[in-house]
């Protein structure tokens, strides 16, 4: 945040000032996030990890079949894109919406290779119909082989086979 500059002010106290409001910015970002944990939830680093990770795999499902890990992130701008939406989406939905935007054959998002970048500024476009988005009762239960790491993780999995199945693709990953 700039500070209204003054004929009477010192240029190196302007600059200090900014300087201190950007530590006090800081400082309230890891207070927040240390009472989120105290709380019982998660580091951001835990659940961005985990987002990246869906991504990457419904994005390997489309251009890099049977690998992962295969998407080149751009930590410095996806990260802060991805908190953002965590906040106002959460995991389930967001996962989601991965899902739908990955399944896109718009020669646009084709033409992108459906790149992180496309995703955020078109994330409005891929609201997941809730009628079609498989829901899994409780106890959540995964018939994948390996076993997904969680629900939502697993939903990503059957939707990008689902896919696959109806290109006549081979499948990502097995299915009992």
């Amino acid at each position: 945040m700039m500070i209204e500059k003054r004929e009477h002010m010192d240029p190196a106290v302007i600059k200090l000032l900014e300087q201190l409001r950007e530590s006090q910015a800081q400082m309230y970002a890891i207070t927040e996030e240390l009472v989120i944990v105290l709380g019982g939830g998660e580091l951001w680093g835990k659940v961005l990890k985990r987002l990246e990770a869906a991504f990457d795999l419904a994005w390997c499902g489309r251009y890099a079949v049977g690998k992962s890990g295969q998407y080149s992130w751009n930590f410095k701008t996806d990260r802060g894109h991805m908190k953002r939406f965590y906040r106002r989406y959460g995991e389930e939905d967001l996962v989601d919406r991965f899902g739908v935007f990955l399944r896109n054959d718009d020669r646009f998002f084709v033409t992108a290779r459906h790149s992180f970048a496309v995703f955020v500024s078109s994330v409005n476009q891929h609201v997941p119909d809730r009628r079609t988005v498989e829901r899994r009762a409780e106890p959540w239960s995964c018939h994948h082989t390996p076993r997904c790491g969680s629900p939502a993780h697993c939903r990503n999995l059957t939707i990008i086979n689902q896919a696959r199945r109806e290109k006549g693709q081979p499948l990502l990953v097995e299915e009992s």
